[in-house]
């Protein structure tokens, strides 16, 4: 079985048709929901939070058996994972994705969880605090770095934490971003 680094790849990856959009629409289907679960489980183990259609995301070609996913197919597989709740389109011409492992709602509950279990409510933290703080090690939310401040928003809409953004006006270029900027957890709206 072929591995990228300690990840174990599926065996479909060394198959060249599933680099090739299928014409006969059961076995796209098929296509997709296998390429769909790969990006899932590849990001989740690496821990990639965006994937670029025009990069070099390691999963889209195959040097093994000299396959590449056209523009097209990464397209499509990207935007299978993005109708499953499981990502969103970074801008309108579709070129970035942030992939988010976990649904919008799964994500927010899994750290509201973590708020609640460590008496966090009506606390104010940074960013950086919540990203990589020792607190967090060995939770679900460890080392999230490109979509901590999308889900905050998220969150925001359903009046389960607000994202303060920069909260001192006045605060100096030196002051790193993430000490200025704060999400209120809001243990009443929890």
């Amino acid at each position: 079985m072929q591995t990228l680094g300690e990840f174990k790849l599926p065996h479909f990856f060394n198959y060249p048709p599933y680099f090739t959009l299928q014409p006969v629409r059961d076995t796209r289907e098929k296509q997709i929901q296998l390429w769909r679960e790969l990006i899932l489980d590849y990001c989740r183990t690496q821990k990639i939070f965006v994937v670029g259609l025009d990069e070099d995301f390691p999963l889209f070609s195959n040097p093994v058996i000299e396959r590449s996913l056209s523009h097209e197919a990464r397209e499509a597989f990207l935007s299978a994972v993005v109708a499953e709740g499981r990502a969103e389109w970074l801008d309108k011409s579709h070129r970035k994705c942030l992939i988010l492992w976990h649904r919008i709602q799964d994500w927010a509950d899994l750290i509201i969880h973590f708020v609640k279990d460590n008496g966090l409510e009506d606390s104010v933290m940074t960013v950086e605090e919540i990203r990589s703080g020792s607190s967090l090690e060995g939770q679900v939310n460890f080392g999230l770095e490109s979509c901590l401040q999308y889900m905050f928003s998220i969150f925001s809409w359903g009046n389960r934490a607000s994202w303060n953004g920069p909260y001192d006006s006045n605060a100096s270029a030196e002051t790193p971003r993430t000490q200025r900027e704060a999400c209120n957890l809001q243990r009443d709206l929890c």
